[in-house]
């Protein structure tokens, strides 16, 4: 059953400036270093722009600054639109933090991580944490492109993925991923 208006939670009071738009979707919660924190119930995955053949940066900040003046303080910088597949880990790097730039130290930033390899996509997680967009969350889609034989085989793939994924990080410490 959907919630609407008053019957929908208010969010945290630490992230409580990332809530401007309504949302009947039900929150989701985080974990951070501080503790559990709430989701944005709207985030928005920006397509990246390009210029001839690289990223367009000014393009990039201008519509994520449009997408936060809409309302929407929430948004996956290189999402989930699919252009990160063909990005490489510095321009992925470029993305983030010309994301941030336009979204506001205010807006709530996913970095997409997202890669076929689990090596890969431990190291796009540490260089996102690491880079100045200090992103708020962490998006990591299954492995793609890979043709299951059967649905349990590729239940258990995807489990082994994340797995190795979380077991490769860091445990607790006062710099997530950057060390």
């Amino acid at each position: 059953q959907l919630r609407t208006g008053a019957d929908v939670p208010t969010p945290s009071r630490c992230h409580r400036r990332h809530f401007r738009a309504k949302s009947v979707y039900p929150a989701l919660r985080c974990s951070t270093m501080e503790g559990l924190c709430t989701v944005p119930k709207i985030t928005v995955a920006l397509p990246t722009p390009f210029d001839e053949d690289q990223v367009d940066v000014p393009g990039l900040e201008r519509m994520a600054g449009w997408v936060k003046e809409q309302g929407v303080n929430s948004v996956i910088a290189a999402g989930t639109t699919g252009e990160f597949a063909g990005m490489t880990f510095a321009e992925r790097v470029l993305v983030l933090e010309a994301t941030r730039r336009g979204l506001g130290v205010d807006g709530f930033l996913f970095a997409n991580v997202s890669a076929c390899c689990v090596d890969d996509a431990v190291q796009l997680a540490r260089d996102a944490v690491r880079s100045n967009a200090r992103p708020d969350a962490l998006l990591l889609l299954p492995p793609f492109y890979h043709a299951p034989f059967s649905p349990a085989i590729n239940a258990a793939g995807v489990e082994a993925f994340f797995r190795k994924f979380f077991n490769r990080l860091p445990r607790r410490q006062a710099a997530p991923l950057g060390g």
